[in-house]
C-alpha cells in the first residue's frame, strides 16, 4: 500500500500577479488625477475620467486574485487512504469516486494541451490544475492508476 501523495501546488504567484496588476494598472491614473488636483489644472471631466479608469481597473483586476483563491479551494491537496483532501479541508472518500474528466485547451500554435483534471465524487469534485502543480508527473500517474481501477490506497 502506498503512503499519501501531497500535491505540490503553486498558487501564490498567480494571486500576487493579480494584486500587482490591480494596483500597478490603476496607479498611473490615480497619480495623474491627484497631480491634477494638487496643481489645480485638471477639469472635472479629466478628474472623472482619471479616477473612473482607475476604479474600473481596480475592480476588473480584483477578479483575478479572487478567482484564483476560489480555484485553489477546490484543488486537490493530498491523496491518501481516506480519499482526496482538497485545499478547503474537505475530504472526498474513495468509496464515492465516480470518474475522471480531463479538460484540454488549444494554444496559439494549435497544439492541444491538458489544462486540468477533475476527479468526480458523489459529494463533490477535486481539481488538479496542471500548470500549477510541481510534481505533475507523479500526480498524473496516480490519477491514471485510479482511473484504471487499481487504486493504490484501496
Amino acid at each position: 500500500m502506498r503512503s499519501s501523495l501531497e500535491v505540490q501546488a503553486k498558487f501564490g504567484w498567480r494571486i500576487g500577479c493579480g494584486v500587482l496588476l490591480m494596483f500597478g494598472g490603476s496607479l498611473p491614473f490615480l497619480i495623474s488625477g491627484i497631480y491634477g488636483l494638487l496643481k489645480g489644472t485638471a477639469t472635472h471631466s479629466q478628474l472623472a475620467v482619471s479616477f473612473g479608469l482607475a476604479s474600473l481597473i481596480l475592480i476588473g483586476f480584483s477578479l483575478i486574485p479572487f478567482l484564483n483563491v476560489v480555484r485553489r479551494r477546490n484543488s486537490a491537496r493530498r491523496f491518501d487512504q481516506a480519499g482526496i483532501t482538497r485545499f478547503d479541508g474537505k475530504t472526498l472518500p474513495w468509496r464515492e469516486f465516480k470518474f475522471v474528466r480531463r479538460s484540454y485547451i488549444r494554444n496559439k500554435y494549435r497544439h492541444t494541451i491538458l489544462e486540468r483534471v477533475k476527479l468526480h465524487f458523489s459529494s463533490g469534485t477535486a481539481i488538479v490544475m496542471v500548470n500549477a502543480v510541481k510534481n505533475l508527473e507523479e500526480v498524473l500517474t496516480v490519477i491514471q492508476t485510479i482511473e484504471a481501477g487499481n487504486n493504490p490506497w484501496h
